[in-house]
């Protein structure tokens, strides 16, 4: 399910998907919004659709980590938190000496770039 605003973002990723064999749907089905065949591809940006669809334990991805996946036929991560890119992937980052908040938002970024 796509759910970007810029259009010719859409139409460029939903073109990608399709020429790799990707059943494409435009409309959130709330019923099956975390059934695991189905993914989100959202713009990072819109917190209240993540919010909202991460309540529903749906898979969250942006549009780069989609890009990167297909052009490196890498299967997309599980994961239970939004991936927006594949930055991170396989590196560990360690945090020490910062403060708490500031701690917490990083890893949450760190975690949308598929890092540990």
């Amino acid at each position: 399910i796509i759910h970007l605003i810029n259009n010719q973002e859409k139409e460029n990723i939903k073109q990608l998907l399709i020429d790799n064999g990707a059943l494409i749907q435009n409309e959130i089905n709330t019923n099956n919004a975390n059934n695991s065949n189905i993914i989100h591809i959202v713009d990072e940006n819109n917190e209240i659709l993540i919010k909202e669809l991460q309540n529903k334990k749906a898979r969250i991805f942006g549009p780069l980590c989609i890009i990167e996946s297909i052009k490196t036929k890498k299967l997309l991560p599980e994961c239970s938190y939004p991936i927006f890119s594949r930055t991170f992937e396989g590196v560990s980052i360690i945090c020490s000496g910062i403060p708490k908040n500031l701690k917490n938002e990083i890893i949450k970024l760190i975690e949308n770039m598929n890092g540990i």
